[in-house]
C-alpha cells in the first residue's frame, strides 16, 4: 500500500528518539519541497 499510494515509511520497532528524529527530518522534507516556489513557464514566440 506505500508504494501504491507514495506513503513514506519508518521502521517502527526502532526506539522512539529514532523513529522520532526520523518523522522530523522527513516532515522537513517534505515542508522544503512546498516552500520552493513553484517553476515558471517562459515562453519563446
Amino acid at each position: 500500500m506505500a508504494d501504491e499510494f507514495g506513503f513514506r515509511v519508518l521502521d517502527a520497532r526502532r526506539k522512539i528518539e529514532v523513529i522520532q528524529d526520523e518523522l522530523r527530518r522527513q516532515i522537513a522534507a517534505f515542508l522544503a519541497e512546498s516552500d520552493a516556489p513553484a517553476p515558471v513557464a517562459v515562453r519563446a514566440d
